[in-house]
């Protein structure tokens, strides 16, 4: 149950004539999917529209919106029927929110930084201006809303994104997204997609097991590094830039994107370089050994 519906996960019958149907196109290799129950609004209609828009590889597919009903119990303890929003979503096999839930997870560092680099790289995308120079602001950046797919991140639920344009000056909402990953200046109403960059600090600390990231938009807070359980001096350089109390002065995405991907380069051509460097030591040793 998230804070804007219900999210079941329905299997289609096998046999069905709607499954080889032209309106059904999309699916018809797909059994299973995720149902996600709104409100019927304008809000909810809308998320629709920027999912269809922003569609991505690394963004929740959505197949169909239909009108449905639910028969729920009133107050009078009385069957109501209540008209709602369905998506008929892709079913992803877990989120990130249940990976730091589980307190016996090891994070492999090589996961992390992948990870952290697909986020990246779908944020640089919803952040990307159209033709007409509009992008959008995704504002709820969090654990709940990074899904994964077998070897793949997806971002979902853009419930509270806003489109607006290189020049805008419209009022955003106050404290619009999770306690715990807004910046400091979403309590005030004015305020622009470095926001995200805020939340995507918030993520890298969780990675990194700081518990009082809560605290990060107090502005008597001071970080103590020691209160990083893994110590990854690239990440914890990363994620303090993030949170840079002058939004215009954090990174933006594209270049998040590439300092995360020199990153795992790098990392990468040390350990071959070292297990090359240790076979070439093994071979020398077993010649010494042999030798008469």
């Amino acid at each position: 149950m998230g804070g804007f519906g219900e999210v079941w996960q329905l299997l289609l019958k096998n046999g069905t004539d709607l499954h080889t149907s032209f309106f059904y196109s999309d699916i018809k290799n797909t059994s299973t999917f995720a149902l996600r129950i709104l409100d019927m609004n304008e809000f909810n209609l809308n998320e629709s529209i920027i999912m269809r828009e922003k569609a991505h590889t690394n963004i929740i597919k959505i197949y169909c919106v239909f009108k449905g009903y639910q028969i729920l119990i009133n107050r009078q303890r009385e069957n109501e029927k209540k008209e709602s929003l369905c998506f008929l979503l892709e079913l992803a096999d877990t989120s990130l929110e249940k990976l730091f839930c589980d307190k016996r997870t090891v994070y492999n560092l090589n996961f992390v930084r992948l990870t952290l680099l697909e986020i990246a790289n779908i944020m640089s995308y919803i952040h990307k201006p159209n033709i007409k120079q509009e992008f959008y602001i995704y504002r709820d950046l969090k654990p709940d809303n990074v899904l994964i797919k077998g070897k793949k991140i997806l971002i979902t639920d853009f419930n509270l994104s806003r489109k607006v344009d290189q020049d805008f000056e419209f009022l955003m909402s106050q404290c619009c997204g999770t306690k715990g990953h807004l910046a400091p200046e979403q309590k005030s109403v004015c305020y622009d997609k470095n926001v995200d960059v805020w939340a995507f600090s918030i993520i890298i600390s969780k990675f990194l097991k700081h518990q009082n990231f809560h605290y990060f938009s107090h502005c008597m807070y001071d970080i103590n590094l020691s209160h990083f359980e893994i110590q990854e001096e690239f990440l914890i350089n990363l994620l303090l830039a993030g949170i840079e109390d002058t939004p215009f002065m954090r990174p933006t995405f594209e270049e998040i994107f590439r300092l995360l991907f020199n990153e795992i380069i790098r990392n990468e051509l040390e350990q071959n370089t070292r297990l090359k460097m240790m076979n070439i030591f093994n071979y020398k040793k077993k010649r010494k050994e042999i030798k008469p």
